[in-house]
């Protein structure tokens, strides 16, 4: 039972937000390596529309954020119950969800994740801009960057070579990268498609799990592609599909990979194991996160993060 359609959906629903920005930025990258020598010194020379630039990508990546935001208030809690109605389906002995402040903490912490790695991904983006317009000052002055292309080719050339290094053309990088933590850059919208599908996706799951280890289950079975691996990877051993794990193992490894649909079953119907003590955590968990949610229970929006410089982090898989 891989994870229902209403997940990817509403994932989408926040990756259109980036791939629209993404779209703008290149626009406007695309127009600058379009101008002629002259036009373009020009406007290095005229220091207000550089800053009407930089201006404009400091507004773009505020707005995704605005946007992004929303979506998580709105959206994130009805895929996280989605994954404990799932749950409910499953095994109608557990009951209907309810929402309680194990599973309110839980949609806020990931919430709050996740506008983390926007926030650090909009402000490498914002400050990567400045970057490349003194690179864009320094190709201009020496007369490196090659003429000739309309604002729709250089379009295409951004889009096209995305985040590798434009060295055919002399261009610099685009303003739309992002490194990740391994050293490689991809582009905006790319990074925000691989945080987003994998964060909703656990949250989905987290649901599930939450719900079912709340009533008491112990132990699950994965539905998962023909290609995912136990406990993570993909395409080498194939053998996470249909597997039996306990709830600790399934709590550890939710997914197989970024961008991965795995989901799990409650079985009830299966033996306990003696001296389990996730049900016992987690009542814990639900204990100590009273406090918090009731301190917090009125915010509506994830909270932002400090500014830390940090790279963008890989989501775990």
């Amino acid at each position: 039972m891989p994870q229902p359609a209403e997940v990817t959906a509403a994932a989408e629903r926040a990756i259109a937000l980036f791939a629209a920005a993404q779209e703008r930025l290149i626009a406007e990258q695309a127009a600058i390596l379009a101008l002629g020598p002259e036009q373009r010194a020009r406007m290095f020379r005229r220091r207000a529309r550089i800053t009407e630039l930089l201006t404009s990508i400091d507004n773009e990546m505020a707005a995704a954020r605005r946007g992004f935001a929303a979506w998580a208030s709105d959206e994130l809690p009805a895929v996280y119950q989605l994954g404990a109605s799932s749950a409910s389906k499953l095994a109608p002995v557990l009951g209907e969800f309810t929402w309680t402040n194990i599973h309110r903490g839980a949609v806020q912490q990931i919430a709050d994740d996740m506008y983390t790695e926007i926030l650090e991904a909009t402000q490498f983006v914002s400050a990567d801009a400045k970057r490349w317009v003194r690179d864009m000052g320094r190709r201009t002055t020496a007369g490196a960057i090659i003429e000739g292309r309309t604002p729709q080719q250089a379009a295409r050339d951004l889009a096209r070579h995305g985040a590798k290094r434009l060295s055919d053309m002399g261009d610099p990088l685009p303003i739309t990268s992002v490194r990740y933590a391994d050293g490689s850059l991809r582009t905006f919208d790319d990074y925000a498609d691989m945080l987003i599908r994998t964060k909703t996706a656990e949250a989905h799951t987290t649901g599930n799990l939450n719900f079912s280890v709340e009533n008491g289950v112990q132990r699950f079975q994965v539905f998962d592609g023909a290609d995912c691996d136990w406990p993570t990877g993909h395409g080498k051993k194939g053998n996470a599909n249909d597997r039996i794990v306990t709830a600790k193992e399934a709590f550890e490894h939710p997914l197989a990979h970024p961008r991965c649909s795995r989901s799990f079953g409650p079985r009830p119907d299966l033996d306990p194991i003696e001296g389990d003590s996730v049900v016992a955590e987690l009542v814990a968990v639900q204990a100590a996160n009273n406090a918090a949610f009731t301190a917090t229970r009125n915010r509506r929006t994830p909270r932002r993060a400090r500014t830390s410089g940090r790279t963008p982090r890989t989501p775990r898989g």
